[in-house]
């Protein structure tokens, strides 16, 4: 018996077993119900993942490979316009679906086990940790801080920037500095950022996927995107950033 696509990638997109694959059900599904055309490419960039990862995600569920999902979905959705493509008041839909696209958000940063799962265990290695953010994050940053000298690791973070320059002079090659780049003053964050990486070997940047270009030579990302950047506001990427720095205690307790 045929099989709905959209039934299948609903099952999985309520599983936990791998979230990776939860995250690409989920992107997929968003595809189908704003009638977007699938390509693996962006679809790879969008779930953190390569396209190797998509081919096996497709196999594991029944089907020859990423192609023949994003032709079921092409027919799917025009062979039953009404029930996938239906057009419903913009306002009642953001409104309705706030939790929904809150939860897509931080499905994108569970997806990325591997990067915070390598940020958490440098924290615990280094001896000193220092932080540097855009004016627009500061204040979680400076939290972030506050609960990382609670739980008894060396952090450094000053709001006003005055130590920053005295900090890259004393920071040893083994240090770690953590980069926040978001917002539109990042040229500050930029310049300390490549004296950093002159100076230290671990180098982490957290940004998003648009500001990710201007930290090449990173050591490693941690990417806070957005599924639709239509609908993101500042205090929606505050809160982003707050349950992956959240997260980030919660493990390190």
């Amino acid at each position: 018996m045929f099989k709905s696509i959209k039934e299948n990638l609903t099952i999985i997109s309520n599983s936990m077993e791998n979230p990776s694959y939860t995250l690409i059900a989920k992107y997929l599904l968003n595809c189908m119900e704003n009638g977007v055309p699938v390509k693996s490419k962006e679809c790879a960039i969008n779930c953190f993942v390569s396209e190797s990862v998509l081919t096996a995600f497709a196999k594991k569920y029944g089907y020859d490979g990423f192609r023949e999902i994003a032709l079921r979905i092409k027919v799917e959705n025009e062979y039953y316009p009404t029930q996938n493509n239906l057009k419903v008041n913009q306002n009642a839909f953001k409104l309705s679906n706030y939790r929904k696209f809150f939860d897509q958000n931080l499905d994108m940063i569970d997806a990325q086990v591997e990067g915070i799962d390598k940020l958490k265990d440098l924290i615990e290695k280094v001896s000193n940790i220092y932080l540097i953010a855009s004016y627009e994050q500061n204040d979680i940053v400076e939290l972030f801080a506050s609960e990382l000298q609670f739980l008894g690791f060396n952090a450094f973070f000053n709001s006003q920037r005055k130590s920053n320059s005295a900090w890259l002079t004393k920071a040893k090659k083994e240090d770690l500095f953590v980069f926040f780049a978001f917002g539109l003053d990042n040229q500050y964050v930029v310049n300390f950022y490549q004296i950093a990486l002159q100076k230290c070997a671990n180098v982490v940047v957290i940004t998003s996927s648009s500001q990710r270009h201007k930290f090449l030579n990173a050591s490693f990302f941690v990417i806070v995107d957005y599924p639709d950047r239509e609908n993101i506001s500042i205090l929606m990427r505050s809160a982003v950033l707050g349950y992956l720095l959240g997260k980030l205690i919660y493990e390190l307790k």
